[in-house]
């Protein structure tokens, strides 16, 4: 979690280092113009943007890993509770109705314990 927001606090500081480019070209876009530096103003904003574009990706990369890890992670417990779950039930040890309720209970907790 703390890596994730590290990193998304370094894509912000590009895009605010992009921004600072393009509104330092277009504040002094008389001063750019008089001595031709249109194309080195866009080379370093184009710059700027594809480096906070790539660091983006990166982390959309890195997060669609994690949550698709977590989610995978919560389903095979979820399974394992129900294999185990219904073998108690076939032995008489447990009734449906027990094993749905702890079931949904977890669930519910889960959910209420992730959102923190």
């Amino acid at each position: 979690g703390r890596r994730m927001k590290d990193r998304y606090g370094k894509v912000r500081e590009l895009h605010a280092k992009a921004t600072s480019f393009a509104e330092q070209a277009l504040t002094c876009i008389r001063t750019v113009q008089q001595f031709v530096m249109e194309d080195y103003e866009s080379k370093q904003y184009n710059e700027a943007i594809n480096s906070a574009h790539a660091e983006s990706i990166q982390n959309a990369k890195l997060s669609a890993l994690f949550r698709s890890a977590m989610g995978m992670v919560v389903n095979l417990a979820l399974l394992c509770v129900l294999g185990y779950g219904g073998k108690l039930v076939s032995s008489g040890a447990m009734t449906p109705g027990d094993l749905a309720s702890f079931v949904m209970y977890s669930v519910m907790m889960g959910t209420n314990v992730s959102s923190i």
